[in-house]
C-alpha cells in the first residue's frame, strides 16, 4: 500500500512539474515587440511626456486669467468715531494680448505636440533595434548552448573510452590527462554559454519593462531581412519619415512662429474690463479699455533672441539630414 501511494505521489509530481513547463511563456518577436511598445518604462515615459505637451497646448489656446480689483473706502473713523468701511469699486480686467499672438501661441504650443509625438516615435525606433537585438542575441545563445551540450557530451563519452583504454592497458596518463583538459574546457563553454544566455534573457526582459528573472521562452527561427531600395531611395525615406528629422522640422517652424509673435509683441497690448463704483456721491458702471505699450526697448531683446533661436534650429536641421543621409550610405 505504501508504496502505490509513494508511486502515485511521484506521478502527480511528475505532472505538476511537466504542467509547470508547458506553462512557461512562449515568446514571438511580434509578441515580443507589442510587450516592448506597451510596457518599456521609457516608452511609458515618452507617452507622458506627451500628454504634459498637450495640457500646455490647452493652456496656450486660452485667455490669461482675469485680474479682479476691489476698492474698500470709509475705513477712517467719522465723528461718531465708527468705520463705515463698505466696497466702494469694484473693476474687473482681462488682458487680451498683442493681436495674433495667442493665435501663433497656440500653432507653437501644437508643433511641440507633434515634435513630442515625433520624439515618441525616436525612442520606440530604439527600443525596436534593441529588442531585436536582444531577441537575436537570445536565440544565437540558445543554438550556442544547444553545441556546447552536443561538444560537453562527445567529449565525456570520449574521457569514458580513454579511461577504458587506460585501464585496458591501451592508453597511457598524458592521453587521460589530454582528454580531462578538453573536457573541462567543454564544460566551461557550456557553463559560459548558459551564464550568457540568463544575462541576456534578463535583459531582454528589462526592455520588456517585466523583473529580470522572469521565465519565458523563444519561439521564431532567426530570419534574413531583404532590402530592395536604392541609395537614393532610401535617402528620400529617411529624411521624409525620420521622427529626428521631423522633430527638428517642427522645432524650426515654432521658432519661426515664435520670431513672429515677438515682433508683434511690439504692438501695444489692449486689455478690456468693467468696472462698478458704489460711492455715495457716485454709483455707476462703466467699461474699461486700454493699452500697454512696450514703451522702453520695443521688445527689441526678445526679437534678437527669437532670431537667433531660429538660426540656430535651422542649423540643426541641415545638420540631422546630412546625418540622416550618412547613416543611409
Amino acid at each position: 500500500m505504501k508504496i502505490k501511494v509513494i508511486i502515485y505521489a511521484v506521478i502527480f509530481f511528475q505532472c505538476f512539474v511537466l504542467g509547470f513547463a508547458k506553462a512557461e511563456e512562449i515568446l514571438s518577436l511580434d509578441k515580443t515587440l507589442m510587450t516592448a511598445y506597451d510596457n518599456n518604462p521609457r516608452m511609458i515615459e515618452a507617452r507622458k511626456l506627451v500628454d504634459a505637451v498637450k495640457g500646455d497646448l490647452i493652456t496656450a489656446r486660452t485667455l490669461p486669467n482675469p485680474e479682479v480689483e476691489f476698492e474698500i473706502g470709509g475705513l477712517k473713523k467719522n465723528e461718531e468715531g465708527k468705520r463705515k468701511g463698505k466696497l466702494d469699486n469694484i473693476e474687473i480686467r482681462q488682458d487680451l494680448g498683442p493681436p495674433g499672438s495667442r493665435l501663433l501661441d497656440g500653432k507653437i504650443a501644437k508643433n511641440q505636440v507633434l515634435s513630442q509625438e515625433e520624439s515618441l516615435k525616436t525612442v520606440w525606433a530604439n527600443i525596436y533595434l534593441e529588442v531585436r537585438q536582444a531577441y537575436t542575441k537570445t536565440a544565437l545563445d540558445k543554438k550556442e548552448i544547444e553545441l556546447a551540450q552536443g561538444n560537453l557530451n562527445i567529449l565525456r563519452n570520449f574521457f569514458s573510452r580513454v579511461q577504458l583504454r587506460f585501464q585496458s592497458g591501451q592508453a597511457i596518463k598524458n592521453d587521460v590527462q589530454r582528454a580531462k583538459i578538453e573536457l573541462l574546457k567543454a564544460e566551461n563553454g557550456y557553463f559560459i554559454a548558459e551564464k550568457e544566455l540568463k544575462i541576456d534573457r534578463a535583459r531582454l526582459n528589462l526592455l520588456l519593462g517585466r523583473p529580470f528573472d522572469a521565465s519565458f521562452d523563444i519561439e521564431d527561427e532567426l530570419k534574413e531581412e531583404s532590402v530592395e531600395l536604392n541609395f537614393q531611395e532610401l535617402s528620400g525615406k529617411a529624411l521624409s519619415l525620420r521622427p529626428d528629422v521631423k522633430s527638428k522640422e517642427l522645432q524650426l517652424d515654432s521658432a519661426g512662429k515664435n520670431l513672429v509673435k515677438e515682433q508683434l509683441n511690439r504692438l501695444p497690448s489692449p486689455f478690456v474690463g468693467f468696472q462698478r463704483t458704489t460711492e455715495e456721491y457716485e454709483n455707476d458702471s462703466a467699461v474699461v479699455v486700454g493699452l500697454s505699450f512696450p514703451f522702453w526697448n520695443l521688445n527689441q531683446g526678445e526679437v534678437k533672441k527669437a532670431k537667433a533661436q531660429k538660426e540656430a534650429q535651422q542649423a540643426k536641421v541641415n545638420a540631422a539630414k546630412r546625418e540622416a543621409a550618412f547613416e543611409v550610405y
